[in-house]
């Protein structure tokens, strides 16, 4: 009768303080680079200067996965694309309200309030916040890593001439900008 082969218990996977700290660090600070962040919490400087070491790895898949959730990026995606703050704009006292109105809606800015102050015309409206859209929205995708580019190079780039570069370059830049 053939014995059975003890099979040994799958070892749980430690989760790494470093690699969590350097996560939140990462998340809470927009500014920083992931080299600076990796230096901050205590990597060398030597593995710093290749932060591809820790980002392309599965476990910072998970990371990605446990602290930036696909769902939770896309819910702070679709908050960012109507974010709005305050907007304060001063115009001649005799300017008819309703042509405010309606200069603030095709621009798709909503009207708050308008007052007169030392005989100018002060007019309070929300306005769309572009610049922390973009800034929240870019930020995860990067950390996610869906930033990347990849250009096929067919021929040595030695090999092309001027009018040939130019031309790829148009190409590529084309189709990034979709």
């Amino acid at each position: 009768m053939a014995r059975k082969q003890k099979t040994k218990p799958k070892k749980l996977k430690r989760s790494n303080p470093k690699r969590e700290r350097l996560v939140k660090l990462l998340l809470e600070n927009r500014g920083i680079s992931v080299s600076a962040a990796m230096k901050e919490v205590g990597y060398s400087d030597a593995y710093a200067k290749n932060p591809q070491q820790i980002t392309s790895t599965d476990s910072w898949d998970e990371l990605m996965k446990k602290h930036l959730p696909d769902e939770k990026l896309a819910k702070a995606h679709e908050a960012l694309l109507t974010s709005k703050h305050v907007e304060r704009l001063v115009v001649h006292a005799g300017t008819p309200d309703e042509d405010l109105a309606d200069m603030l809606k095709e621009a798709n800015c909503t009207l708050k309030k308008i007052y007169i102050f030392m005989g100018e015309k002060h007019v309070l409206f929300w306005a769309p916040n572009d610049k922390a859209r973009e800034a929240a929205v870019d930020m995860g995708y990067k950390l996610k890593g869906r930033y990347t580019s990849r250009i096929k190079i067919e021929r040595s780039l030695s090999d092309l001439t001027d009018e040939e570069l130019d031309q790829l370059l148009d190409e590529e830049a084309k189709k990034i900008a979709k």
